[in-house]
């Protein structure tokens, strides 16, 4: 409510796959929701899941990773570096990691 009195011209952007007052939010907010799923991505979205020394690709198909390290115990370092290197190889990618805890979280991001 204050960046809004004191910043009437600013733009609040939001982001929420799971925003369950939406409305609410829109009301105070005087905003209009917008659906990105609809909208072509700039770049494509890469998704993998990991499972033991497996990493499952969004089309089933499966790459065998690594043996880890006593550093590197789950691969994470491992996936995380390749995930930034990019598909290239430039620096220029980008990962997100999803924790299941904020204790996870927070162990994961000192490493």
């Amino acid at each position: 409510t204050k960046l809004r009195i004191f910043c009437p011209k600013c733009q609040i952007v939001g982001m929420s796959a799971t925003l369950p007052n939406l409305k609410d939010v829109q009301k105070w907010l005087c905003a209009e929701p917008w659906d990105g799923s609809q909208q072509k991505r700039p770049v494509e979205l890469l998704e993998h899941v990991k499972c033991g020394r497996e990493l499952i690709h969004k089309d089933g198909t499966t790459t065998e990773l690594p043996s880890p390290t006593v550093d590197d115990t789950d691969l994470l370092e491992y996936l995380v570096s390749q995930g930034v290197a990019g598909v290239h190889g430039k620096g220029d990618g980008s990962v997100i990691v999803f924790c299941s805890t904020v204790k996870e979280t927070e162990a994961i991001a000192s490493r």
